[in-house]
């Protein structure tokens, strides 16, 4: 006849406090995350209303000599902006 021990370990606790770090930790990463996303966005939209301005700058400089590709460089700025 044989015999086969079979060791079950004990179960280990999680530490204290590990589920309120873990949560915390998380809701750090989901801040910084959002952060950082609406700060790429503020980047782009900056960068968007820094062209729009140099456009319309060639628009009023061309306003004298030719109105109308003035008024489509006014609209193409205004596109511009709106993405």
């Amino acid at each position: 006849m044989t015999q086969i021990a079979i060791i079950s370990p004990e179960k280990i606790a999680a530490p204290r406090g590990a589920a309120w770090a873990g949560e915390a930790a998380g809701r750090l990463l989901a801040f910084v995350q959002a952060w950082q996303a609406g700060r790429a966005q503020r980047t782009v939209a900056d960068a968007r209303a820094a062209e729009a301005a140099a456009v319309r700058r060639t628009a009023d400089e061309m306003c004298r000599i030719d109105p109308r590709a003035a008024a489509d460089l006014y609209a193409a700025a205004d596109r511009h902006l709106r993405g």
